[in-house]
This record gives C-alpha cells, sequence and structure tokens, in this order.
C-alpha cells in the first residue's frame, strides 16, 4: 500500500515538474522542487521494493536537480568556475 503511494506519487511529482520546467516562465522554478520531491519519493519506493538502481539513480538526480535548481535561481553562479586555476596566469 505505501509503496503503491509513493510511486505514483513520484510519477505524479516528476510529470509536474517536467511541466513546469516546460513552460520556461516564473514558475518553472517549481520544476526543479517538484523534481526533489519525485526523487525523494522514488528513493522511498526503492527501498522498500529493493530496487537498488533506482535508489542510486535517484540519488545522482538529486545532485543534477540541485544543480539545475541554483543554475535557475543564480543564473551567474557557474559562470566563471571554468575559468578558474585553467592555465590563465593573471589574464
Amino acid at each position: 500500500m505505501l509503496s503503491d503511494l509513493l510511486e505514483w506519487s513520484g510519477c505524479a511529482a516528476s510529470v509536474a515538474g517536467g511541466m513546469l520546467l516546460a513552460l520556461n516562465n516564473g514558475l518553472s522554478r517549481f520544476g526543479w522542487w517538484c523534481f526533489l520531491v519525485s526523487n525523494a519519493l522514488w528513493i522511498g519506493f526503492g527501498f522498500l521494493s529493493g530496487a537498488a538502481g533506482l535508489v542510486v539513480q535517484q540519488a545522482f538526480f538529486v545532485a543534477i536537480n540541485v544543480l539545475g535548481l541554483i543554475r535557475w535561481m543564480r543564473p551567474g553562479f557557474f559562470r566563471n568556475v571554468s575559468r578558474r586555476n585553467v592555465g590563465h596566469r593573471g589574464v
């Protein structure tokens, strides 16, 4: 019963997150939050059903979604990361 609730709630949260991001407007940032909720639900489902691969996959998706959320909320946050300490000597 609980696993069914986690499974279908995770599905609904994933679809809602995708739809919100596809809007590409002011509401889109909530898509990342929906994805994070979805990740938590899928991780719970994975533990209950013994699906270790699903748990690992969702853990990586959490990291990806946090990165997406940071980039959405703070657009210039990672702008100069690739230019740091890559052979640029004061240029």
